[in-house]
Parts: structure tokens; sequence; C-alpha cells
């Protein structure tokens, strides 16, 4: 059977999350008796272990809950402004703080430096003492808004009665500002924005009213020849020409994307039409539709948008799992395909273009990766799932005892550490003596609970293989009651449009198997490889599937050139 070897089985290891758990008790007794302090500790590194977490600091403190004074939590507060940690686990929200005040003192600290916190016990979103915090902070930003609107709009409103121009306005195409009557008037662009206004209402397109104000030689509003749509758009929706003033229609942010040296420190965000504020003491002379007709145009718009074939959503099977190894960005990441409509069918486009692999038929390269990805389950032998999973509970249990067993040597670190301090107080130690073994048993006491850590990311990452292993032994029984026909199903609809349940079902499973695509070039050293023939085109296809087999190299079969 022909083999393609430039199919690769990989494992993926995942990123481990940083985090710091922190266990409060109230009483001295509690924490003598050890049962409170210990039970939420072992909760905590059980929610750590099931979450992929790293416990690199654990804290445990005697301190009551109505004061922010306490010595673990400030040592916490400071990993947090270093930023050594990005995730707090604690037991249940009254371990952090029982007062209300600092529990939104400490959340909007984490805020600030980008640390959540997680609680093994509750919803901190959802519980009483989180909903009380979220409800006071809610409703004290709410109302400091309103303040500065209704300041804002007061001082807009006392401008316009003084006759004065208001702080928000910008002069509107065809209009301008008469001081004296305190109003708008129509300038000699009056009848240019009309006549936009009347061509949209009549049915014609952006394109349609662009090519006939450059017919009749009429400039734009920045005196140029040529009128773009953003501007067109914008004098249809502005409420002016309705006969309405609004302010506060757009607000300043941080700009999405900063490119090359020079840049704007803000951008502007459009606000919905429900939060703008209508300032009725500007008088608007002549306008040139009603507010209803304006309504009215912008539904159809909106419908007639909605229809563009340009605007149609598809759902790509393969969108974000095709990279290119010709192009890369910026950090050495290769380019990630996007998907496109291309006369009735769809195709996958490199964003850069100009390479080998630039544009992939969709429907055919679909197929493939749906033909080869139901080979590979059927391949798999049903004996690697019992072999795989008794490895794992074997090494599981080892890495345990082992974990046990080093903090059975914490313990006796920290008694050590604890009798040779007695030694040095009573004078039976000398000082040079005293630093040799706080020294020794300190470094060895990091030693351990490295390994600890080390030991606890091992068993994350058993679990996760476990995981996987069980999905794609349901994926293995989906392939005996249906996924042939599912198959089948998907391949017949070439070049056409598929249902939108049969393209989840597969990219449900492409997305379980972490698949990826990598389009290679067509080197002189890579002429040896099998390459695959989509609709004409030699395309050298690497596919990648994040499998937990180690133990040998599934090959499929390479599909016949031509």
């Amino acid at each position: 059977m022909k083999t393609n070897s430039n199919i690769k089985i990989i494992q993926s290891t995942p990123a481990v999350t940083p985090v710091a758990i922190y266990c409060r008790v109230s009483t001295e007794d509690q924490e003598r008796e050890g049962t409170s302090l210990d039970t939420q500790r072992q909760a905590c590194l059980k929610y750590c272990q099931e979450k992929g977490y790293l416990a690199i600091h654990q804290f445990t403190e005697t301190a009551s809950g109505l004061t922010l004074d306490r010595p673990k939590l400030h040592e916490l507060r400071r990993l947090v402004r270093v930023g050594e940690i990005k995730h707090i686990v604690i037991y249940c929200l009254d371990r952090i703080s029982r007062d209300p005040t600092h529990g939104v003192i400490l959340t909007q600290e984490l805020e600030k430096y980008g640390v959540s916190l997680e609680a093994v016990t509750e919803d901190i979103d959802n519980s009483d003492l989180g909903k009380l915090i979220s409800y006071i902070r809610g409703y004290a930003a709410k109302l400091e808004s309103e303040k500065i609107k209704e300041r804002t709009t007061r001082g807009i409103r006392a401008r316009v009665i003084d006759k004065r121009l208001p702080v928000t306005y910008r002069q509107p195409y065809g209009y301008s500002w008469d001081k004296e009557n305190n109003r708008l008037i129509p300038n000699s662009d009056y009848n240019t924005a009309r006549l936009i206004i009347d061509l949209s209402i009549n049915g014609k397109s952006y394109d349609f009213i662009i090519a006939e104000l450059k017919l009749r030689g009429i400039l734009s509003p920045t005196g140029l020849p040529e009128w773009n749509k953003h501007t067109i758009s914008a004098i249809i929706r502005n409420p002016v020409y309705a006969g309405q003033f609004y302010a506060f229609k757009s607000k300043v942010r941080e700009p999405n994307r900063r490119n090359g040296t020079t840049y704007g420190k803000t951008s502007k965000e459009q606000l919905p039409s429900d939060q703008w504020v209508y300032i009725p003491e500007i008088e608007i002379k002549e306008p040139i539709f009603t507010p209803e007709q304006q309504a009215l145009l912008l539904d159809q718009l909106q419908k007639r948008q909605n229809l563009s074939q340009r605007n149609a959503k598809r759902n790509y099977l393969l969108r974000g799992m095709v990279f290119c190894e010709t192009h890369r960005g910026k950090k050495g990441e290769p380019r990630v395909y996007h998907g496109q409509p291309h006369y009735g069918r769809w195709r996958y486009s490199c964003p850069v273009g100009k390479c080998q692999g630039a544009f992939i038929n969709g429907p055919e390269l679909e197929n493939l990766i749906a033909t080869q990805t139901a080979i590979l389950l059927v391949m798999l032998d049903s004996k690697d799932w019992s072999v795989m999973v008794k490895q794992n509970k074997t090494t599981t249990a080892g890495l345990k005892a082992d974990i046990a067993r080093l903090r059975r040597e914490e313990d006796q670190l920290i008694g050590k550490t604890a009798k040779l301090e007695d030694a040095r107080f009573d004078g039976q130690v000398d000082e040079p003596v005293y630093d040799r073994l706080k020294t020794q048993y300190e470094n060895r006491r990091r030693f351990v609970l490295a390994e600890q850590n080390k030991l606890l990311e091992e068993i994350v990452q058993i679990n996760r293989r476990q995981d996987v292993t069980k999905s794609l032994k349901d994926l293995v029984g989906e392939w005996k009651h249906g996924l042939a026909e599912s198959l089948r199903a998907f391949t017949a609809c070439d070049g056409t449009e598929r249902p939108e349940n049969l393209t989840a079902f597969w990219r449900q499973l492409l997305t379980r198997l972490n698949f990826e695509l990598h389009v290679h070039p067509l080197s002189a050293e890579e002429q040896h490889l099998e390459i695959y023939n989509i609709n004409g085109k030699r395309i050298n296809c690497e596919l990648r599937y994040d499998l937990p087999i180690s133990s040998k190299n599934i090959a499929l079969p390479a599909p016949e050139p031509g």
C-alpha cells in the first residue's frame, strides 16, 4: 500500500499557568489542629490539578477576615504587583475577605494587574458576596456616568441658549451655524446633500451615487474630486438631515492597532443611537426628510446589505487550521489561510499570496481531509487504548506516591529548622554551624518544593492524555455508528453548499484531534515527497494530528497523483 511520509502524529505539551494558593482561618485553635487549613490547601491543590495550574506559592495564615493587615496577604499582594502570578485560588470567597469594602479594593487591585481570582467551592460572580461587590461597583460607575452626562448636557444647552456653538458641534455637510438666530441653515452644499439622499431613497447604490457626483463635477467635503462610500453613508445616517441634533454620538477609547512610529493615541467608537443625547434647543432650517423617512431608508439599506453575497457568512470547515510555511509573521509563526467565496464555490487563500499554494480549491481540500481523517480513525487499533490507559494509571499512582514522600520530607525539614532555631536560642549551636545547617535545610526544602511542582505538572499532562484517549475512543465508536455515512454525505456535496450540521460535525471532529494542515513550498529538496493533486494543482501538504500515541507512527494512504 502506498504511504505518505508527509503525515505526522505529534504530541503537544500545554503551557502550565503559575498560580498562588491562599488559605485562612480565624482562630489559632483551628490552625493548631490543622484541620481547616489542610482541608482548604488540599482542595485548592486538587482544583489546580484539574485546571492544569502550577501552584508555585502556597500561603496559609491565622487572621481575621475583617482586616487587610495580614502578613501573608501582604506577601500575596506583592506577588500580584510584580506580575509573578496570573491566578489566585482560594477555598471560598470569604477566605480572602469578609468585608465587602475590602473585597472591592482587592478585586480592583487584581483587575489592575491582570490577575484573576478563582474559588474552589463557588462561582465568585454568583456568590452572595461577589454579587454584592459587583453591584456596588456597577452602581457607583453607573451613577458617576449619569452625573457626567447630565452635567455635560446641561452645559451644552446653556451654550446654545447663550448663542454659542455647542462643545460637541461639528458642522454637517450642507449646513452652517447661524449665530444670530441660534440654528443651522442651508449653505452652498445643501443641494448636493439633498441629491445624495434623494438618489438613495430612489434605491440607487453607493457606487451609482459616487459616479453621479463625479459626472457632475461635484467635489467631496475635503475638496477632492473623489468621494468614498463612508462619506455617503455618514450623510444618509446623520439625524441632522432629519431635523434632529444629537450630542454624545461617539466616545474616545484606546486604538485597537498601532502600526508604525506615528499614530493617534485615541480612537472614536460610535455609540448606539439609544445612548445619544437629543438637544431640542438647536433648530435646523429646512431638513431634507423626516425622521420616519430616514428610519425607513436605513431599514431598506440594512435589508439590502444582508442580502448582499459579499456579506454572506460561510462556516468554513478548515478555518484557522491551514498554515502557509512559505510566509511567516513577525514572530516566525506561519501565516494562516482564510476562506473566501470564489465563483459560486469557495477556496482557501494565503494572506500574502505569490506562493505555490496561494489558492487551494476549498471543496476538494475539505473532501481530502475528511477522507484521510476517517481512514486514520479506522486504522487505530483498539488494543492501543487499553494498554495506554493501564500505563497512565500505573504512572499516576507512582507519581502520587513520590509526592507524598516529598511532602513528608518537607515536614521533616520544617521540624529540623525549628529545632535548630531552639538550639541557637539556648546557645547549644555556634553561629557558623547554625548558618551552615540553616542554608542546607533551606536549599533542600526549595529543591523538594520544586520536585513536587514537577510531579504535579506531570500528573496534569497524564490526565490530559487520558481525556484525549477517551475522546478518540469515542470517535472510533462513532465511525461504526454513522461516521462512514457522514463521510459519504460530506463528499457528495462537492462544490455545493454543505448543511451546517454536517460541517459542524466534521469541524468538531478535527478540533478534538487538534488537526493542522501545513502547506510547504515545492522546493527541489522536497520533490521526492508525496504531493497532493488538488484540482490539477500540485500542493505539498503536511497533515498533523495531536494524538497520545508514541508506540507507532500511523501512515495513511496517499492519493494517487492526477
